[in-house]
């Protein structure tokens, strides 16, 4: 495509409007969308509150420790309340 087109401005103009009102449109929300009148809304079912088993507890833990373990090693500024250098 070598050729030159041309769009008169006031062309160019309404084209760049329904474009934009397009994607407005389409960026809504679906809270922006009214609901018919006479419909009801379900209540939603409540979400079961997390548990942990004991194995998954324990891997935590130890992740933990791992990673607490490695900062220490890895932190060269650290100075324990003796003073010395950790």
């Amino acid at each position: 495509m070598d050729e030159e087109i041309f769009i008169p401005a006031k062309d160019l103009f309404t084209f760049l409007c329904d474009a934009e009102l397009g994607d407005l449109a389409a960026r809504a929300s679906p809270k922006d969308k009214a609901i018919n009148p006479g419909t009801r809304k379900r209540r939603r079912e409540s979400t079961p509150p997390d548990e942990l088993n004991e194995d998954d507890e324990r891997q935590f833990q130890a992740d933990e420790d791992r990673a607490e373990d490695l900062v220490q090693r890895d932190d060269s500024s650290y100075f324990d309340s003796s003073g010395s250098i950790g």
